[in-house]
């Protein structure tokens, strides 16, 4: 959301937590798509 972008950007602290939750959001994908290749 654009409201936590701007947090973000007031925190410096608030960068790390979005660069875990974009890191989660990256595995969370991995394992999609891992999903989805065996399906085939």
């Amino acid at each position: 959301d654009v409201l936590v972008f701007l947090r973000t950007l007031r925190y410096p602290r608030g960068q790390d937590r979005l660069a875990e939750y974009r890191r989660e959001l990256v595995q969370e994908f991995d394992q999609l798509m891992e999903a989805w290749k065996g399906n085939l």
